[in-house]
């Protein structure tokens, strides 16, 4: 670990750490036992902290960097037979939380879940710690205590519990998104499918004569389909999807144009070749675009509905 001297004579290592905080100042506990009072150093910068203290049998160090500024002029040093205590005052301009204590990892250096006031809403902390609980138990089920202990304290320490928590927020939202978007289009899709397939159908078994009603006949799936894209202006606006908000409001405002202002209201277009023909090529292109949709959505790459979504 950074800041540990060898070249002291005896047997040297640095000495474990646990962390506290307040608005206006950092506490490190540092836990040397039977420390010899005269050896005892501590020498804080704006930034840093340097600790070297003596026992009997070997030589305790370390040095942090703090991710924000302190006071290096306002610190207290207790020196008790087990531990020694250090209050440190945060700069005037850096009174508040801090995300983590140091920019670096160290494995002696472990936040003090004692600390944690637990009267408060459930703390980064506490859920940090039922968490790592469960993840112990599922994997190796029941563990020896100390070994249970030594590694859930392995787990918390909290210079990275800001940055887990952040990560498990945006798998579950991406978790979430993910599922959404494949049940929408997957909606959607059944509703467009319908649409092509009994428009060939029926002209299949009923001939030129199922032209002229195909339109009565399917218009209400059609409209609902229709009515239901409109959610993807939604999706675009809040970022659901990376597709531009303008793009997509043209061209489902565009279809809802024709399809309600000019489809509905010619009753005699409505009857004619030319509808039905619009009614199976616009059911056609959303066949296929929307497993494209899906797919896109798992980061998968099929080439060939890639080049049917861009050809038809």
């Amino acid at each position: 670990s950074s800041g540990i001297n060898a070249e002291y004579g005896g047997k040297m290592t640095a000495p474990s750490v646990k962390w506290y905080q307040k608005d206006s100042f950092i506490g490190l506990i540092v836990q040397v036992v039977e420390p010899k009072k005269d050896s005892v150093k501590v020498e804080v910068t704006e930034k840093s902290i340097h600790f070297v203290a003596e026992t009997n049998s070997d030589k305790k160090e370390f040095t942090l960097t703090f991710h924000k500024k302190i006071d290096p002029n306002r610190y207290n040093v207790k020196i008790k037979d087990r531990r020694i205590k250090i209050i440190i005052a945060k700069a005037d301009d850096c009174k508040e939380e801090w995300s983590r204590l140091t920019p670096d990892k160290h494995r002696w250096l472990k936040f003090d879940v004692d600390s944690v006031d637990l009267t408060d809403e459930e703390t980064i902390a506490a859920r940090k710690l039922e968490d790592a609980k469960r993840k112990l138990e599922a994997e190796h089920g029941p563990l020896p205590q100390d070994t249970k202990i030594k590694q859930l304290t392995n787990m918390l320490n909290p210079d990275d519990l800001s940055r887990d928590i952040e990560e498990a927020e945006k798998e579950m939202y991406d978790m979430l998104r993910n599922s959404y978007l494949t049940i929408y289009n997957s909606v959607v899709w059944l509703g467009y499918f319908y649409v092509f397939f009994v428009s060939l159908l029926r002209v299949a078994l009923d001939g030129k004569a199922a032209i002229k009603t195909n339109y009565a006949v399917m218009s209400w799936l059609l409209r609902s389909c229709q009515q239901t894209v409109f959610l993807e202006i939604i999706h675009a606006a809040t970022g659901l999807t990376k597709t531009s908000t303008l793009t997509t409001t043209l061209q489902v405002v565009g279809r809802a144009v024709v399809l309600f202002s000019v489809v509905d209201a010619e009753p005699e277009l409505q009857t004619s070749l030319t509808c039905y023909l619009l009614m199976v090529a616009w059911s056609a292109v959303e066949v296929l675009r929307y497993p494209y949709y899906v797919v896109q959505i798992y980061d998968l790459y099929f080439p060939k509905l890639m080049w049917l979504r861009y050809t038809i």
